[in-house]
């Protein structure tokens, strides 16, 4: 019922005033107020934490501690002290303005929010420049033209981004403690709890020390003439302490018998409003059940457009029995009628003639309901503050040095040059590298594509570029130009300068001595250059020139040795080793990641690992028994023990953002706190790359565009991130355009949605420059190469059929980055692939380059060298030789409920197949929503199986629709889509549609083979 209007009169505006009073939500009693304030008080971690808590903890009204946000112009919120806050007139904030330029807003009053609210968008696209690619370029910051593009990404949670790496010592923490106590009296209800409790235990502690009888100046003429003072000042006492049982009892019985009527409602009659104000009077301690989240009960404001904050862990508590519900409702009306019995007995009789065991029996039932009370609010206020965490409450602010602390950078010129490799052979065959050629005989490479072909990173003096290439048409021996044929390792100069020889590079590897190389491994990739110069890791194996640099002219091949990598996985230490892949090398030069395949029933997995490299001169045991580098000290950076991203309680299922889910090590940090990986989604079908801080298991997502990531190299002074993403291809949107689906049916569908970004051996990969804080509201980086995509067969560095390839790499001094690019050949293109191919204008023809990409106004850094980590990673599992790779914990079969962290709910089923494994994942959405702007309806059902280790099929229904301030769909065909992929070779081959459209804008997937 709506409140009458001012003008009905003086009737009006009594009945509007008294619905404003049963409207309230008072505490309904002092032991229920105890009760939820302690369990939402700051515990000793929060007091310890001085970024997430100690200054920070503020508290709301009812006394339960809160933290307060405020919203950046990105949509992100971030937490501040009250100190901090500056108030002024509530302005909408506009998001109309380029990020780079736009003023400080300001927010509306103080509004105690869940969940993001939409919010309206306008791009600002900067001038696109087309010039051929060798000449320099200035680019500028990218744009993308979709606006569901700039749409919020899946938030962090204020946990994860505010959490601290080192603890308070005592004394601020205690100073912490006393501030936040006082925080709490100046509330209105610390203020009114503190008080009657003083009185309470006073009036009560006087009691109980007369009812002792400690006081004999009091007992004349005797203890228990009633004329004594001790029996007066029990009566006066007594009637005290019913006076303050009355306060409560009788003053809050409206409120009481409201609830209790709205309880009976709620749980015999469905009836939604009812229940969910119910919660918003018990929200300290209660969740809903899943029907009372639908749709007309999401949780909005429709008198601000603030993003409404997620809760402070990003977790939702699961919904609450309601018979917890019914009991305290039940205890405080049960304490009303008591405190009536015990009024009449107190007011009813003097104090000579009441009968005593009345008055001890209905203080002692009235106080013992109120108790159970308390003590359910308290417990489960507990639970719901352990996964949820305190309260927060977005606020007004003008906070320029917190918002330029996260604002979008300014674009930058960026110059682009390709580096000099060998010359083209006119054929592979023997001597036909001749010396019109090359006339300093230093060899010729093939056409190559990316399977002979990959740039690498700089070596320390950031003068030199690693790079694996293959020769080929070299003379045959004993020419001195015969060892220049097949795989090898170089080296190129950066600025223009040569060699003694002549070339601008030097072959590491061609010519080498065999007693120098023996058992080295055939594998070339990622070549990464150590801290001393002297040393190369590539493949599997570590180049050292001993006590001369890489580049020196004493370096030479009978100085050059080659050692085999190995990892023991035996428990006597014999054997081979295990199948190590994707190596890095930790900027300690002491550590190293690699990832290794794990089989599970018919699927292949994955772990990464950290190590140790340790030179060992003379093996006695395992294989190869030559000198090599053992990796000791292994830790696998998985614990099956540890939380993960999907879990189950009950009949609920929830998602863990925080879970550390390290799917494929990508590298490091540029000051190596952190390890990069390929994580398990944040949003379905959304391949991201996270980072997790190395000791305290921080997880950090740093891409969060729907398109797919996974090669970064983060800058040497963590600042700066470069990634290859096909965003901006449109490579992966028909699959993964819709935002904020939660990645439920990724628990079988991640070898897919990670298979389909490549055609074969082609990528699609554009080189992006992000700041440290990663994609955020509709900052999504500067692309590299050029705004755009440029013209297909043109040979520009923007040229779509140029694809840039795994890892880009930093120089020492942050001002360059390198990466490699392949051009699209069959059969990706041509023959009877619908794409056509296009001739290369490279020289040559050569179907490979290496990029060069200078950041023209950063000064050179100057950095320490990194200290060596430590060989223990708390949040990992120690390795031991012979130990079984463990099995990722999977949800059990069976229905569940997904509750949005907004509002509505989702229904999931799990299907378990015949290997005990997830077959299939069903999932219907009621009006779900975790941010409050983007609500999610419809089915999704995906049904996986694997005929072998690396083939995968997949068959997908989708029916979904997102509203909002717009509205998305992602629909299969009636008949479905049906995919069968190999995940190593990633050759789409389709059956049926799967379409995307956001914002008007529809999305189809590739034809199969393209």
């Amino acid at each position: 019922m709506s409140e009458p209007p001012p003008n009905n009169g003086f009737v009006g505006r009594v009945r509007g005033a008294s619905l404003s009073i049963i409207n309230a939500n008072p505490q309904l009693g002092m032991w229920q107020a105890t009760g939820t304030a302690i369990a939402q008080a700051p515990n000793l971690t929060e007091l310890r934490d001085a970024e997430s808590g100690g200054d920070k903890i503020e508290f709301n009204a009812q006394g339960h501690s809160a933290r307060y946000a405020v919203p950046e112009p990105d949509g992100e919120l971030t937490l501040v002290k009250t100190a901090t806050l500056t108030r002024r007139p509530s302005v909408i904030p506009k998001f109309d303005k380029d990020p780079f330029t736009e003023e400080p807003v300001a927010i509306p009053e103080e509004v105690d929010v869940e969940q993001g609210s939409s919010r309206e968008e306008t791009i600002t696209e900067a001038p696109e420049e087309h010039h051929h690619h060798h000449h320099h370029h200035h680019h500028h910051h990218f744009h993308l033209r979709e606006k569901h593009q700039q749409r919020l990404e899946r938030r962090k949670s204020l946990y994860e981004k505010h959490k601290a790496d080192e603890k308070e010592k005592w004394g601020p923490t205690i100073m912490n403690g006393l501030k936040a106590f006082w925080k709490f009296f100046l509330t209105p209800s610390g203020f009114l709890i503190t008080l009657y409790g003083l009185n309470i235990v006073a009036w009560g502690a006087m009691l109980f020390f007369l009812l002792l009888n400690v006081a004999p100046a009091m007992n004349h003429p005797s203890a228990n003439d009633n004329n004594s003072a001790r029996k007066k000042w029990l009566e006066i006492d007594s009637q005290i302490l019913n006076a303050l049982f009355c306060v409560t009892g009788f003053g809050l019985a409206p409120w009481r018998f409201r609830d209790w009527y709205r309880y009976t409602r709620a749980v015999f009659w469905k009836d939604v409003p009812a229940m969910q104000k119910l919660t918003e009077q018990n929200k300290a301690w209660f969740r809903p059940p899943a029907w009372a989240s639908e749709q007309d009960t999401c949780l909005t404001d429709s008198t601000t457009t603030l993003p409404r904050s997620t809760t402070f862990t990003g977790e939702k508590a699961p919904p609450t029995p309601l018979w917890k519900l019914g009991f305290t409702i039940y205890m405080m009306v049960l304490n009303t009628f008591l405190q009536a019995v015990l009024c009449y007995f107190m007011w009813g009789y003097n104090r000579i003639d009441r009968p005593s065991w009345a008055t001890g029996t209905f203080i002692g039932l009235g106080c013992g309901t109120g108790l159970l009370a308390g003590l359910m609010s308290w417990w489960e206020g507990r639970k719901v503050k352990k996964i949820e965490g305190p309260e927060v409450k977005v606020v007004a602010f003008i906070l320029s040095t917190d918002k330029a602390r996260h604002a979008p950078p300014n674009p930058e010129p960026i110059s682009l040059s390709t580096l000099p490799l060998p010359p083209v052979a006119p054929s592979n065959e023997s001597g036909a590298c001749t010396p019109e050629v090359n006339q300093n005989g230093t060899g010729c490479m093939t056409l190559a594509s990316n399977q002979d072909f990959q740039a690498g990173g700089f070596l320390p003096d950031g003068e030199h570029v690693l790079v694996h290439i293959t020769f080929t048409g070299a003379p045959s021996s004993p020419d001195p130009s015969s060892v220049y044929n097949g795989s090898h390792i170089v080296v190129i100069k950066t600025d223009g300068k040569v060699f003694p020889s002549g070339s601008p590079w030097k072959c590491l590897t061609c010519g080498l001595f065999e007693k120098n190389i023996k058992e080295m491994s055939p594998t070339y990739s990622y070549p990464q250059a150590f801290g001393d110069g002297k040393r190369v890791l590539f493949g599997n194996n570590i180049l050292d020139c001993r006590e001369h640099k890489l580049v020196d002219a004493a370096c030479t091949p009978e100085r050059t040795h080659v050692y085999p990598i190995r990892w023991n996985n035996s428990p006597d230490g014999t054997g081979e080793g295990g199948a190590i892949r994707e190596l890095r090398l930790h900027p300690d030069d002491v550590h190293m990641g690699f990832n290794a395949f794990t089989i599970n029933g018919r699927k292949i997995g994955q772990y990464a690992y950290l190590g140790r490299l340790e030179f060992n001169a003379k093996p006695t045991a395992g294989i190869p028994l030559v000198p090599r580098y053992d990796l000791v000290k292994v830790t696998r950076l998985f614990n099956p023990e540890a939380d993960q991203p999907i879990a189950t309680h009950g009949k609920y299922i929830t998602i863990n953002r925080n879970a550390i889910a390290v799917g494929e090590l990508r590298g490091f940090s540029g000051r190596g706190t952190e390890a990069t990986y390929i994580g398990y989604p944040a949003e379905s079908s959304n391949i991201d790359v996270f980072a997790v801080h190395l000791q305290t298991g921080k997880v950090r997502r740093l891409t969060s565009h729907p398109e797919y990531c996974d090669p970064i190299a983060i800058s040497p002074d963590d600042n700066w991130m470069a990634v290859l993403d096909t965003r901006g291809t449109n490579r992966q949107m028909w699959l993964s355009g819709m935002r904020n689906i939660p990645p439920i049916t990724d628990l079988i569908s991640t070898s897919i949605t990670s298979s389909t970004r490549n055609n074969g051996q082609r990528r699609f990969f554009r080189p992006y420059l992000l700041d440290r804080y990663g994609d955020r509201g509709d900052y999504f980086g500067q692309k590299i190469n050029g705004e755009g995509e440029g013209i297909p067969g043109s040979g520009d560095y923007n040229d779509p059929e140029w694809n840039a390839m795994a890892d880009p790499r930093w120089s020492p001094d942050g001002t360059q980055i390198v990466y490699g690019e392949a051009q699209t050949l069959p059969p990706a293109c041509g023959g009877t692939n619908p794409l056509p191919c296009y001739p290369s204008k490279e020289p040559e023809g050569r179907r490979v380059r290496v990029v060069l990409a200078t950041l023209t106004t950063r000064e050179p850094l100057d950095l320490p060298a990194v200290d060596p980590i430590s060989d223990k990673v708390p949040w990992g599992v120690k390795y031991s030789p012979g130990d079984i790779d463990p099995q990722r914990p999977e949800p059990t079969p069976g229905n569940y409920t997904l509750m949005g962290l907004n509002c509505g709910y989702a229904d999931v089923e799990i299907v378990g197949g015949d290997d005990a494994s997830i077959s299939e994942v069903s999932v219907v959405y009621h009006h779900f929503s975790d941010d409050g702007s983007i609500f999610l309806s419809g089915s999704e059902t995906v049904r996986a199986t694997f005929p072998s280790l690396t083939l995968s099929h997949v068959d997908w229904y989708s029916d979904l629709t997102q509203t909002g301030s717009e509205k998305n769909t992602k629909m299969t065909s009636p008949d479905g889509f049906h995919l069968t992929i190999d995940v190593l070779k990633n050759i789409f081959q389709a059956n049926g549609t799967m379409n995307t459209t956001i914002g008007g804008h529809l999305y189809t997937q590739p034809a199969s083979g393209t």
